[in-house]
């Protein structure tokens, strides 16, 4: 196993190139995620995964919402399971997990021996091998944006891959505050658009010499 590995340079200036060029103004969510992910896979050689967004319940409970998940189902059950998640986004929110223990100390998680980690909750019967696992958080403006979560790396996990990855995870964080800002226009501009409407309605109504009510936005 090697004390510190390293992504080559050149493979993760392409992987940071192409993401912020397919990725910079993307409001479909799925995209977005999974062209994250898929970059991770391969820039970690990792067999699956999964990456999402921190959010946190009213008493402050951080949960991830992730649209990217490697489908490793092993049942007709679980696939269905799967796919019902993926269209509203699976909820991640164990706090006895080896991704709630990244949740809770927003610091890197690698655990090369899951099985006998004591922060892991154990996996389902039927579950495919969990050998290794690298949980590693990403931020915004400081503010913890979401965690990644790679499983069965070959040779295990290093602190010095998560290290070499920093710059791909600053663009995650990056990717993904933009697509909440993209997602926040759409919706002023929806507003827009609403009581442009509304205001071309009373201008016609006034025309015409009757009342009118204004009614709420939608």
């Amino acid at each position: 196993m090697n004390n510190a590995e390293k992504i080559p340079e050149n493979l993760l200036l392409k992987s940071i190139t192409a993401a912020l060029s397919r990725y910079i103004a993307e409001t479909d969510p799925h995209v977005l995620f999974n062209g994250l992910l898929d970059t991770l896979l391969v820039l970690t050689a990792s067999e699956y995964g999964f990456i999402g967004e921190v959010f946190y319940t009213k008493d402050q409970t951080p949960f991830i919402k992730s649209y990217a998940t490697t489908n490793i189902a092993w049942s007709e059950e679980t696939q269905k399971l799967y796919e019902r998640a993926q269209k509203k986004g699976m909820i991640f929110s164990r706090e006895d997990s080896l991704y709630g223990a990244v949740l809770k100390t927003g610091k890197l998680i690698i655990s090369n021996q899951p099985a006998s980690d004591s922060r892991s909750c154990g996996i389902p019967q039927g579950h495919p091998p969990l050998n290794t696992f690298i949980g590693i958080p990403f931020f915004s403006g400081g503010e913890l944006l979401g965690v990644v979560g790679i499983a069965n790396k070959e040779n295990g996990c290093q602190q010095s891959l998560a290290k070499s990855l920093a710059p791909f995870l600053e663009t995650c964080g990056n990717l993904i505050q933009a697509y909440r800002n993209n997602i926040e226009k759409q919706e002023l501009e929806k507003k827009l658009r609403y009581y442009q409407r509304q205001l071309s309605n009373i201008e016609d109504v006034i025309s015409l010499g009757y009342g009118y009510t204004f009614s709420q936005s939608p």
